[in-house]
């Protein structure tokens, strides 16, 4: 092995290892707001991990922001909704499942209409359609617009 090869394994080694080294401290992080007592101080503390590279710390922390009462906790996941990767949005629209929050709603509704990506379009249509009643899904489509 050259000089030059022995060099890229080096540093994709050093890279592996800070890869972990970031995912185990999300998962610290994530641990830590599980035990925060009081919604307001466990959503300050949840929030930054849905921006994790760790993909099962970004879902655990949707769930877990999903699990705190009142009305806090949506806009997070409808923020996820807007100018993220079209993976991490069509996820958002999966978290927000069994949510009938006016606000959601809204948001999944402007998905399904204006999102470029057919499988994010799909998702949220998929949570529309298992947790909106009819007429209050034409009511949310027509408030999309005007």
């Amino acid at each position: 092995m050259n000089s030059l090869t022995r060099g890229f394994v080096v540093l994709a080694i050093a890279l592996g290892a800070l890869a972990a080294q970031a995912k185990d401290s999300d998962r610290e992080k994530l641990d830590d707001a599980m035990k925060k007592s009081g919604a307001a101080a466990k959503l300050r503390r949840l929030v930054p991990l849905l921006e994790s590279k760790d993909e099962e710390v970004k879902k655990e922390a949707a769930e877990a922001i999903l699990a705190i009462p009142g009305k806090d906790r949506i806009e997070p996941l409808t923020d996820m909704l807007r100018n993220r990767p079209y993976t991490e949005r069509q996820n958002a629209a999966q978290y927000l499942d069994g949510i009938k929050d006016e606000e959601a709603i809204k948001a999944l509704v402007r998905v399904v209409l204006k999102d470029n990506i057919d499988t994010v379009r799909a998702a949220a249509l998929e949570t529309l359609k298992k947790n909106v009643e009819q007429p209050a899904l034409v009511q949310a489509f027509w408030s999309a617009f005007f």
